[in-house]
């Protein structure tokens, strides 16, 4: 379905349709490619948001002089939660966020990379008129 809503808005471009007809297609394309995103992500994704949004909770706890355990606990709490929510073991759970680190890692390595690049270029440092 993504791949047929693109074939759909690059053969529209192509074509040069209307502006608003191109627009609608994108807005389309967009929300399933954010949908299959939603619906293709890993259980432990869902696990790390949860993590994220339990550690909120916490601060808002702490702010409120609300918590009642140590911080240690309650994160480890976090995790031990949001693994079973995302119903995966707390093994599997480590691993794929050591994936995750490994990959945003790799991703900032790049990025660092065509900063370099573009620095390196003549006329780099001077903004654009």
């Amino acid at each position: 379905v993504v791949e047929a809503a693109l074939s759909t808005l690059t053969k529209a471009e192509e074509k040069g349709e209307p502006d608003e007809v191109i627009q609608t297609l994108r807005a389309v394309f967009e929300y399933l490619v954010e949908a299959y995103s939603y619906v293709s992500a890993p259980p432990s994704l869902e696990a790390v948001d949860e993590v994220v949004r339990r550690l909120g909770d916490m601060e808002q706890l702490k702010m409120k002089d609300e918590l009642k355990m140590s911080d240690d606990e309650y994160e480890n709490n976090a995790v031990k939660e949001a693994a079973k929510v995302a119903e995966i073991t707390l093994e599997q759970f480590a691993e794929d966020v050591g994936k995750f680190l490994a990959s945003m890692e790799e991703q900032d390595a790049g990025f660092e990379d065509q900063v370099k690049q573009l620095l390196a270029q003549p006329g780099a440092d001077t903004p654009e008129q």
